[in-house]
């Protein structure tokens, strides 16, 4: 064998190597994509049929706060009423 053949020979096994590795990377991050795109479709659905708490919440909140009020007034007449 030549040395020109031998050269042709390495650069191609070279060549494959790389492309070799072009497609590992591309297999790779097209699984890595995939899996969050699946990720970011589970959550859309999660948020979509979830409950929203939050309006009973505040409800909850109001609720306190008109008592806290008339807890208020109740202890000002006291003190009115007492002096």
């Amino acid at each position: 064998m030549s040395t020109k053949t031998l050269l042709k020979v390495i650069k191609a096994g070279n060549s494959i190597r790389k492309s070799d590795r072009k497609k590992k990377l591309a297999v790779i991050l097209g699984i890595a994509a995939a899996v969050a795109a699946l990720a970011g479709i589970i959550y859309a659905v999660y948020r979509l049929s979830k409950t929203d708490y939050l309006d009973e919440f505040e409800d909850d909140l109001d609720d306190l706060d008109d008592f806290e009020d008339t807890e208020d007034d109740f202890v000002e007449e006291e003190i009115q009423g007492e002096g």
